[in-house]
């Protein structure tokens, strides 16, 4: 599965924690591959902090004012990155952490102490993260082609789903996809499994969001164009803060 991953990658190859860890005879199984873009060190994921594992694809945006946070609550890191950070919100917010990030990614904790599994994708779907669970064992990657060369699911194609591929030229947008057994982790989700029990929630929608920050009614037209442009604002701003010295912008007839 890691070999099929493995692209054009210019940081050190994938390295994987085969955990020895036989809980209630399950064995866990972690693999990763990395391109550096917060963090140039070179550290090895998947990454063990507080008695979890991550494996995690993807940047999160304010990882630098959520390690502030943290470090008041006491929190003490070892690296610079954001993959570290995750970690630590997970230990303090439980599964509220996910609400905590803004960034695009798709991760995955092995909750070692409480023998879980937890899978996040970010609000809107920029990183894909698929599952496949079969004879309670769960299978997850960010690409359906590695979870069908690991040998361990099933090629069965989904000839229902062929028709939205042809009509609408996509077959991503839903939970289910080409493969009868192979599902899309939908955007905005936590699933957990324990090994029997698997279960997805939604932690975040948009509708919400807006509503709580900024109520769209009554509001003048001066209001609403003042606060698209505070949003807009706050939001490059946590994308450039990690490349102040090294940054380039490019338009290309769109917004």
């Amino acid at each position: 599965m890691i070999e099929s991953l493995i692209k054009k990658l210019p940081n050190n190859r994938p390295a994987i924690i085969h955990s020895d860890l036989l809980v209630f005879g399950k064995k866990i199984l972690l693999g990763n591959t990395r391109l550096s873009i917060v963090s140039k060190k070179k550290i090895h994921l998947p990454f063990k902090k507080h008695n979890c594992l991550i494996s995690f694809n993807g940047e999160i945006f304010n990882h630098k004012e959520l390690r502030n946070e943290l470090v008041v609550k006491g929190y003490l890191f070892t690296t610079d990155t954001d993959t570290e950070v995750i970690l630590s919100a997970y230990n303090c917010y439980g599964k509220n952490f996910a609400k905590k990030l803004r960034g695009f990614f798709a991760i995955s904790i092995y909750d070692i102490s409480l023998d879980k599994v937890i899978l996040v994708r970010d609000r809107f779907g920029n990183k894909p993260l698929y599952y496949s669970l079969k004879n309670n064992k769960l299978i997850f990657s960010s690409t359906q082609s590695s979870l069908i060369k690991s040998s361990l699911v099933e090629f069965i194609p989904n000839d229902n789903k062929f028709n939205d591929f042809i009509v609408f030229g996509d077959a991503t947008s839903f939970e289910s996809t080409l493969h009868k057994n192979i599902f899309n982790l939908p955007p905005a989700t936590m699933l957990t499994f324990d090994g029997e029990n698997l279960k997805k929630e939604e932690y975040y929608k948009i509708e919400n969001e807006l509503f709580q920050s900024f109520s769209l009614n009554n509001k003048s037209e001066i209001e609403s164009r003042d606060f698209l442009a505070k949003s807009l604002e706050e939001t490059l701003s946590l994308w450039c803060s990690d490349y102040k010295d090294n940054l380039s912008i490019l338009l290309s007839g769109g917004l």
